[in-house]
């Protein structure tokens, strides 16, 4: 991104001092400026002057960061005598770094101490700042392993969060959710049904392993665009969580579907490759157009044979009533942490109370879609009753045309804990932990009477 300056220079050339440089950067930008980091991924210039291995590197510095940001404070407040040394957003982040790599990556110690210090003597206004940093990261350095045990998994969610999910879930499950999304989620794919090779396959080739629902996941890295499959569209990636909702549509060879809040085109092309007839509406054209490049690359499928809408969804109409609705309704994504560890310092409280409002507003909407007997599947990667099972409730409360279907195991490939007592599908970042969890995800089936 080129909207603003970067706070430290980058013209060192020594690339592990550039590496921590445009960590350190990346970190303003999300926690001081509220960007994305999937958005700096993409976008930020100076990252893609890296070898992939630093790419890497930086990456794995600040998602580690995120996702261990109150712990990683908690450490550095400990090791200062005087908390009010700290005044300026820039020197905590390059400590935050210097921690990262000593507590967590296990860097060596005089790499990480020396490249923090050197970032220090480049900026004229933290010159003065390079005793405190050098003298913290020798004391983290030395006594860091002792700090880190003095700190929780519970330092590293927002308050307000933790108490959402007590108040929802009990503490102790509460406290499951903040472990799995201490952890890093793998990649799984979602094999096209006429693919040339079965998951099993893949999963073989791939030194993988199949999920109880058919989806492959990938236990090594690797480049995802260069693994055997991806240019000729045999799978896409799309975490097994997220591959459910379209199933729970059932057999809907030759029915129209609105995929609603369709981008970027993982579940329309799940619609596709099961046989319905596509209407995709998103609100945002850049969205929808990254939509189209990724059915575009799906074996058998051609964005110009799915039904494009840009609309807002909470009211939009189709021209004539449909078998069924899927709406991947927008949401807070907090199911999501593992994948996005800057989602829980860019969301308020205030923003979950609008995201409901509008889940409301486009479930009204699409209840006069479907003719009778139709299905509407309402789905979230939100980890908050307020956005999942509270929405359900109201939806059935408010709309008395309509009545619950409820999920059962034999659906969700033989998963019992992904079925809540109410009968909605419910995953927690937590399940399937033997073979490494899960998206935070929900949905809920409704069939008009």
């Amino acid at each position: 991104m080129n909207d603003t300056a970067p706070l430290l220079g980058d013209d060192n050339n020594d690339d592990g001092l550039k590496t921590r440089i445009i960590a350190a950067n990346m970190l303003e930008q999300i926690l001081q400026k509220n960007h994305p980091l999937d958005q700096l991924l993409e976008r930020h210039d100076p990252l893609y002057e890296l070898s992939p291995r630093d790419r890497g590197f930086v990456r794995m510095m600040v998602a580690t960061t995120l996702r261990r940001l109150g712990q990683i404070d908690n450490i550095i407040y400990q090791s200062l005598d005087k908390p009010d040394d700290l005044k300026t957003p820039l020197v905590l982040n390059v400590l935050r770094l210097g921690v990262v790599q000593l507590v967590f990556l296990k860097t060596p110690p005089h790499a990480a101490v020396n490249a923090c210090v050197e970032m220090a003597a480049q900026k004229n206004t933290l010159k003065h700042y390079k005793k405190l940093i050098n003298a913290v990261l020798r004391r983290v350095s030395r006594e860091g392993a002792m700090m880190l045990g003095k700190t929780t998994l519970e330092d590293n969610t927002p308050q307000w969060l933790r108490d959402v999910w007590a108040n929802d879930w009990g503490a102790e499950t509460a406290y499951k959710i903040m472990q799995g999304n201490a952890t890093e989620a793998p990649l799984d794919l979602t094999i096209h049904p006429n693919a040339d090779k079965s998951p099993e396959s893949y999963a073989s080739e791939m030194q993988s392993r199949v999920l109880p629902n058919g989806s492959v996941r990938l236990t090594q890295g690797g480049l995802v665009t260069q693994m055997d499959g991806f240019e000729t569209g045999q799978w896409w990636v799309q975490d097994m969580a997220a591959s459910i909702p379209v199933t729970l549509l059932g057999d809907i060879r030759g029915k129209k579907i609105a995929d609603i809040c369709a981008a970027p085109g993982g579940k329309t092309a799940q619609l596709l490759t099961a046989g319905a007839e596509v209407l995709a509406v998103d609100r945002s054209p850049q969205r929808l157009k990254k939509l189209s490049e990724n059915i575009d690359r799906i074996k058998d499928c051609q964005s110009d044979g799915v039904d494009v809408h840009v609309a807002d969804a909470s009211v939009w109409k189709p021209a004539e009533e449909l078998d069924g609705v899927l709406i991947d309704a927008p949401c807070s994504a907090t199911g999501t942490i593992r994948r996005h560890p800057d989602l829980p310092h860019l969301k308020k409280p205030q923003d979950v109370a609008k995201l409901a409002d509008l889940q409301r507003r486009i479930l009204s909407n699409a209840a006069s879609m479907v003719k009778k007997g139709g299905i509407i599947i309402f789905c979230t990667c939100s980890m908050q009753k307020q956005e999942g099972e509270d929405q359900a409730k109201w939806f059935l409360e408010n709309h008395p045309e309509y009545i619950l279907l409820p999920v059962s195991a034999d659906e969700l490939g033989g998963c019992t804990e992904f079925v809540s007592p109410d009968g909605y599908f419910r995953a927690l970042p937590f399940h399937m932990a033997a073979m490494g969890g899960i998206d935070g995800f929900f949905a809920a089936r409704f069939v008009r009477q």
